[in-house]
């Protein structure tokens, strides 16, 4: 042939129809895909949305489908907001409830997520965000504005209900001035605790809808790798915690050298071990064979028990001050030598820490890999003892007679190395009826290898 031959056009090259593109919507995300397990602790919800995207002066309009101009339209029907795989198939939105029609709305939804998890924030004032993987929520409270006046009308008797939504919060203790007493499923920054997910740093969210819908993906990422001990006892423990106080006949449960009976658990170090199933006071034992005061006696306890690290004394002042007067070289060579089993425990801890590239705490708690080894095995032991606590404190929380309230120190320093740890509570009812309750209740947080031995005192 004389004639060339038409190029065939690469399928390469040929350039699909584009679908026409939905309107930008100031309150979305903008219809891109977010990474999976993209929410960290860095407020992921408001680094997936559009720098300056979002309008709160007005309350967003979904101008829907084919023209339909109706205020708002709910999820739920048609394909999931989020596929197996945990990308969004569909534009997330942001609601803010300004006006009558849209606080209406917001009621409306919120009664539709009966049962269902829910990520919950409050904001500044009177601010509340509640968010799922379809759609977050920015509603007010605010009893001068008509439109908060129905969000607060409609909410409160509903989050009281039986026909609540499951709430995931970021940190239930910011709830306190809230009283939750109403279904908490979640807690991120618990959650995170009890994974040995730790992070130093501290997000920021734009608003609450967003910090709400960072804690509901957030802990759904997560929530795969906890312990047991998350679901049954450190959630329980912190709506015990929001929970309002109640009137009724004082009582304490009196825990004496908690953190030193944690310490010969561990350890199994002879003297503490034969002191602690004697009901010797430790302490003094400890000061007779280091010939020092009690206090000294104490301090260098710790200091050994986490393996003589200087740092840790830099970091405690209180306790370096006392065992500087002794001189640290000579004190150290004299606790090897009369707590042999001890200092080859630290030698140990310190190896399956390297092996294992982590540690757990008794009940199962993940202590993360990129710690010192003094701060490690500290914090090993001051979780566990907390542990013990939240433990008791949550055998309480169905008894609707008793209700349990804070855990004091008897001295102020490290929360659970002070020698005598007080748990508060009221009851309804006598000293006759609850004294045994009360006994029988108070080990549960071990069983370690040595007893709790804690003691009941009535009154406040």
């Amino acid at each position: 042939m004389s004639g060339k031959n038409p190029k065939r056009q690469s399928p390469h090259r040929r350039r699909p129809r584009k679908a026409p593109e939905a309107p930008r919507r100031p309150h979305e995300v903008g219809g891109q895909e977010l990474p999976q397990g993209s929410l960290d602790a860095g407020g992921a919800a408001g680094q997936n949305r559009e720098a300056g995207s979002e309008d709160r002066s007005s309350p967003y309009r979904d101008p829907g489908e084919d023209g339909d101009t109706s205020p708002f339209t709910f999820p739920g029907s048609g394909a999931p907001a989020v596929d197996p795989q945990g990308h969004l198939t569909r534009p997330y939105r942001f609601l803010t409830a300004l006006d009558l029609s849209s606080a209406v709305a917001f009621c409306e939804w919120i009664r539709q997520q009966a049962n269902q998890p829910l990520g919950f924030a409050v904001g500044p004032g009177e601010a509340l965000g509640f968010a799922n993987h379809d759609i977050g929520w920015h509603v007010s409270l605010d009893q001068n504005d008509p439109a908060g006046a129905i969000v607060r009308s409609n909410l409160w008797p509903l989050l009281w209900s039986s026909e609540s939504p499951l709430l995931i919060v970021q940190d239930a203790s910011a709830f306190s001035s809230l009283s939750l007493d109403f279904p908490l499923i979640g807690d991120v920054a618990l959650l995170r605790r009890a994974t040995g997910h730790i992070s130093s740093a501290t997000p920021s969210w734009p608003s609450p809808a967003d910090k709400a819908y960072d804690a509901f993906v957030s802990h759904a990422h997560w929530e795969r790798g906890a312990p047991q001990f998350y679901k049954q006892v450190a959630v329980p423990r912190a709506r015990q915690k929001a929970a309002l106080p109640r009137q009724g006949t004082p009582w304490r449960l009196v825990y004496q050298d908690l953190l030193l009976r944690v310490i010969a658990h561990y350890t199994r170090e002879p003297t503490l071990v034969a002191a602690f199933m004697d009901g010797e006071d430790p302490v003094g034992k400890i000061a007779n064979i280091l010939d020092l005061d009690e206090e000294a006696a104490y301090s260098a306890l710790l200091w050994a028990a986490i393996g003589f690290d200087s740092v840790f004394l830099e970091g405690k002042p209180e306790i370096a001050q006392i065992l500087l007067s002794d001189g640290l070289t000579g004190l150290r060579g004299v606790c090897e030598r009369k707590f042999s089993v001890l200092a080859m425990s630290v030698i140990q801890q310190r190896e399956d820490y390297i092996r294992n590239r982590e540690m757990k705490t008794w009940y199962g708690q993940r202590i993360p890999w990129n710690l010192s080894i003094a701060d490690m095995i500290l914090r090993r032991y001051l979780m566990t003892a907390e542990e013990i606590l939240d433990i008791v404190c949550v055998s309480f929380f169905q008894d609707a007679p008793l209700w349990v309230g804070s855990i004091e120190e008897e001295k102020i320093g490290m929360a659970m190395a002070a020698r005598s740890i007080r748990v508060r509570g009221t009851c309804s009812g006598s000293r006759l009826d609850w004294q045994s309750v009360l006994e029988d209740v108070a080990p549960l947080g071990g069983p370690l290898s040595v007893p709790l031995a804690p003691t009941v005192i009535w009154g406040e």
